[in-house]
């Protein structure tokens, strides 16, 4: 219908620019993405931990959960938070001004949040290796994750969102507007 009002070279034209407007946009998304899904990660990571400081006999559940779950939830993790690195870096290049400034503060918290995990790896090596209590280095790994959340992940995934939201109305806005 919309090719009835349209010649079929406008009608190109305005198909091409909305593939290019779409796949553009899903590039700049990327990084909320990636961010929201290390930010849901971390979070339930921290609350499926907070009930076994008050079990008596945590040794038996959280040395095994350590030893297993944790090296390969790691592995996942550092792939996420890499490719929520490389997204906003990517992202950055495609936008200016503001936009571009909000997706490289992103990327910088998204690289702050491996820095913290060095703590916090040593926090779990402490859990595996050191059996005899694992209470006090449990509540340092989640007081060092708490950490890492509220100052890596959060304000990352608002700096992603927000540099989303500003890339995106500026690029509607010159998309539709007629020069």
């Amino acid at each position: 219908m919309l090719q009835r009002f349209l010649s079929g070279r406008l009608y190109e034209i305005a198909l091409h620019r909305a593939q290019e407007c779409s796949f553009r946009s899903l590039k700049l998304f990327f990084p909320v993405i990636c961010s929201a899904a290390t930010l849901a990660h971390a979070i339930s990571d921290y609350q499926s931990l907070i009930p076994w400081l008050r079990m008596r006999d945590r040794r038996r559940i959280v040395v095994p959960w350590f030893a297993r779950w944790f090296t390969l939830k790691t592995r996942g993790e550092l792939a996420l938070v890499v490719t929520t690195i490389a997204g906003g870096c990517i992202a950055q290049k495609s936008t200016s001004g503001w936009g571009r400034q909000m997706y490289l503060h992103g990327a910088l918290f998204a690289s702050w949040h491996l820095i913290v995990a060095l703590d916090i790896g040593r926090c779990a090596r402490k859990i595996v290796h050191d059996r005899t209590d694992t209470r006090g280095a449990l509540r340092l790994f989640l007081r060092y994750h708490a950490f890492r959340i509220l100052t890596a992940d959060v304000p990352a995934f608002f700096c992603f969102l927000e540099a989303f939201r500003h890339a995106t109305t500026s690029m509607i806005y010159r998309t539709f507007t007629i020069r």
